[in-house]
Order: C-alpha cells, then sequence, then structure tokens
C-alpha cells in the first residue's frame, strides 16, 4: 500500500509563487498518524496539484540527478508481496501486449534518471488499465530481495511515452496495493481523479458503504478494484485462500488537491496563534485541513496554535495547526516542518497528522504533541500546548515519579527526554499547583481520526 498523500507542486514555489502552487506529501501510517519526508526536484512546469511522501515526482526532461540511487527498493517482506510481483497484469490494457512492451522498455531506458538501483532488474507492469476512467499503470522494479514500487496516470488513452512521464516511486511495496488520486498534474486543464486497489493474483476484493460495514459486494473485476473516486464511507475487504488478509477503507492512502488558501484565510487561521510563525509554513499545514484533502473529514476553519522550530533541527521553521473533526469527537493536528537546505539541493518537508479528543480552542485545554521522525518513528520530544497562565509542565509516570519538565513561556515548550511510554503531562501555575493533565501517548486519543484498517495482516 502507497502509505502516502500526495498534495501539490514544489518546494521553491512554495516561497516564491502564489499559494495554490505549493505542495505538501502526507505518509499516512496507522493509528492515524501520518509522517513525511519528501525530496522535491522543481521540473515540469505546471505541475499544479501534485506530490507524495517518501515518494519524488521526477520528470523524465528534468532528472533528478543521474548517477546517483534514491531508490535502492525496500525489502519484499512476505510471501504475499511475492505474490503481487508475480501476479499476471491486470486492467483493461493487460492483453495490450504491444502497449505493455513499450512501456516496459521506456521506463528500463529511464530508470537512471528516476534514480532506481542497477541491481534491481526485473521490470514488470502489474496494472495497466483505464478503467477508473484516467490511464494509469502500476509498474514494479525488483530482484528477489527487494523492489520499489512506480505508478504513472495521464488522460484515459494516453500514449505509452507521455505516462511514462509521470513517474511516483516509492521504495513501499504492500501485498494490497493501493493508490488514491485527486490532483491537477502536469498543466492538465482538467483534475484526474482514480483510486485503484491491487492484491495478489486469486484474491478476492469485496466492496461496502453502509454505515457498519456489514453488506459486502463483490468487485466484478475480482483481485483488482479500479474507481474514478472513493467515497469516505467506503471499505475494503480482501480475502485470500479462504482469510481475510485485509479490512479498511478503499482510500487509505493517496494524492490530494490542495485547495487555495487566501491571506484573508491566513489570517483568521493565525489569530491566537503562539510562538514565531513562518506564514508559508502555515499556509501549507492549513491547505492540509481544508475538508476534502485526505482520507479523514475535518470541518470549520482551520486553526494555527503554534510556530517556531524543534530543538536540534537547525531552525528550521515548523508550525503546528489543528481542524475540528467531522465526526465531533475531537480535533485533527497537523505538525509541518520545512527545511529549504535540505541535502542534495532539494527541499525537504517532515510531517504528520495525528487527532485528540483535547477541546483545542479550549484556552485552559492541556495538549502534548510528540513529534516523529523522518521515517515516522516516535521521538522522545513532545511539544507542550498549555494554558497561557502555566509556567512549567511536568511528565508523570503511573507511580507518580516525574520523568521530564521545562519551563513553559506563554504556556509553549519541549520536553525533550520525555520516555516512549504513557505518561500523564501536568501543567503547572505559578504556585505549583497543577492546572491542567493530559494522557500523552493515550490510544483513545489517537483513534478519533483513526483510518487504518482493522484487518491488515499479511
Amino acid at each position: 500500500m502507497l502509505d502516502e498523500n500526495l498534495h501539490s507542486a514544489f518546494a521553491d514555489a512554495v516561497r516564491d509563487t502564489p499559494p495554490q502552487t505549493s505542495d505538501p506529501y502526507d505518509r499516512l501510517i496507522r493509528r492515524a498518524r501520518r509522517g513525511r519526508r519528501v525530496r522535491l526536484a522543481l521540473g515540469g512546469s505546471g505541475l499544479v496539484a501534485a506530490a507524495l511522501a517518501t515518494l519524488a515526482i521526477v520528470p523524465v526532461a528534468h532528472p533528478a540527478g543521474t548517477g546517483s540511487i534514491a531508490y535502492a527498493g525496500g525489502p519484499v517482506m512476505s510471501d504475499w508481496a511475492r505474490r503481487l510481483i508475480a501476479s499476471p497484469t491486470r486492467g483493461d490494457l493487460s492483453d495490450d501486449a504491444g502497449y505493455l512492451a513499450e512501456f516496459t522498455g521506456i521506463a528500463a531506458r529511464h530508470r537512471a534518471d528516476w534514480q532506481v538501483a542497477p541491481n534491481l532488474t526485473a521490470v514488470k507492469v502489474l496494472y495497466a488499465g483505464d478503467d477508473s476512467g484516467t490511464r494509469v499503470v502500476l509498474l514494479v522494479f525488483s530482484n528477489t530481495d527487494r523492489a520499489v514500487f512506480v505508478w504513472f496516470s495521464a488522460p484515459k488513452g494516453a500514449p505509452a511515452s507521455l505516462l511514462a512521464k509521470r513517474p511516483t516511486l516509492s521504495n513501499d511495496l504492500e501485498p494490497f496495493a493501493t493508490v488514491s488520486y485527486s490532483a491537477r498534474p502536469y498543466a492538465d486543464k482538467d483534475t484526474t481523479r482514480f483510486t485503484i486497489g491491487l492484491a495478489p493474483a486469486g484474491c478476492r476484493i469485496d466492496s461496502s458503504s453502509d454505515a457498519a460495514h456489514q453488506a459486502w459486494v463483490p468487485v466484478p473485476t475480482g483481485s483488482f478494484a479500479a474507481l474514478d473516486t472513493a467515497t469516505s464511507a467506503q471499505w475494503w475487504r480482501v480475502t485470500c485462500d479462504g482469510v481475510v488478509h485485509y479490512l479498511g477503507p478503499a482510500e487509505g492512502s493517496g494524492v490530494y488537491l490542495l485547495p487555495t488558501v487566501t491571506d484573508s484565510q491566513l489570517a483568521e487561521a493565525l489569530t491566537g496563534a503562539r510562538g514565531t510563525v513562518d506564514r508559508d509554513v502555515a499556509r501549507f499545514a492549513v491547505s492540509g485541513l481544508e475538508p476534502g484533502t485526505g482520507p479523514v473529514l475535518t470541518t470549520g476553519t482551520p486553526r494555527v496554535l503554534w510556530g517556531g522550530s524543534v530543538p536540534g533541527e537547525q531552525s528550521d521553521p515548523a508550525v503546528v495547526a489543528a481542524a475540528p473533526l467531522a465526526n465531533g469527537r475531537g480535533w485533527y493536528v497537523y505538525f509541518e516542518t520545512y527545511n529549504p537546505k535540505a541535502p542534495g539541493g532539494a527541499a525537504a518537508r517532515t510531517s504528520f497528522k495525528v487527532g485528540t479528543r483535547v477541546a483545542l480552542d479550549d484556552p485552559r485545554s492541556l495538549f502534548g504533541l510528540r513529534t516523529a521522525d523522518a521515517r515516522s518513528n516516535p521521538t522522545d520530544q513532545i511539544l507542550v500546548l498549555a494554558p497561557r497562565d502555566a509556567v512549567s509542565a511536568i511528565a508523570v509516570t503511573a507511580g507518580g515519579d516525574r520523568v521530564a519538565d521545562v519551563r513553559l513561556t506563554d504556556g509553549i515548550g519541549w520536553l525533550t527526554s520525555t520516555p516512549r511510554t504513557p505518561v500523564t503531562l501536568q501543567a503547572l501555575g505559578a504556585k505549583g499547583t497543577v492546572i491542567a493533565s493530559y494522557p500523552l501517548d493515550s490510544p483513545s486519543d489517537a483513534s478519533v481520526a483513526d483510518v487504518a484498517p482493522t484487518i491488515d495482516n499479511w
């Protein structure tokens, strides 16, 4: 599965052009936490709305650096992944041998431009079709141990030469590969929308859209599903050899068109923000929280809560923003940091989203945000967002042991040595009394925005 959400444009555009050309990447991981590290190459003028996490859009006309290797391939971790790679090509172009041969040949010639490792010698098209109303090709470079997953899209009926100029690469290959897309890339005038789910041959995909996900209907294509779009209520169930291996959202990963955030909208979102906020990074974050920009539904106006830098991150500007969840169960929090001088001369963004039950519009609330590294692993750094009159915060174990503390300025501070185990944060007033508490790393807190599958067992 492509655990990513791709939003739009390119790094330099974030600072130098209007906000609608900005382009974040968002990586969805389990328990609704998403992380991303993006390497953006400025190329292909007019790439208006496409980008992705740990994936890179690299137009053939502007290679990101021949001779280097960005895609050594992720490990092929199960027999099911090998079964997916070994499966016959699916899609309504699967029997067009000429088209598949032409496409495979073009991909093989340009693998160096895309920085694919030369030892991934096998090249195979896993899916090719117009089934979704858009021409989509999923391709894999692999050897016995590792694989790079690539997908391409263009208007229905596009020739192989055009399609191959639009690669999106990932070192991650899951046995059930999914892509959801809603964007307007490469100066296309119309928004492209599709959702593809590809299981190993012999498996069966069922679809359900009822609220309880009890009414299942087999998809007519059997082991793959191709839709022009998927609703937030739609789920897929994948059964292989009589065992359900996947049960979850049909659009658990993907690329979404970022809306334009006007200056007035940004000004409204910045009301009450604490710290020092970089407006460009804030615009990015606000765009990513607007309703319709991902599988988690939000409502209302996003709010920027804080801006500044993360300890040890070379003063790269960071922003925390949030929006109410449409399900009424809490808030969706977006952490975003931007490094315009990343190695290799390409801008990088590291970010994630996570849900919380804390009423973030309540000035007396306390919230602790544990950051994640570039690989989406949680760190021991906690951003404390406390009432403004709180002067310090502490982390306390269930046994009452104080394991971390920090002085706060305007209710803000960083706990930099908090253990990665459940603790309770306490905000203290000037007299040392507890004025607010928050259970850090609570599963029930994160689950309010959970779109992870209930079964993902391969």
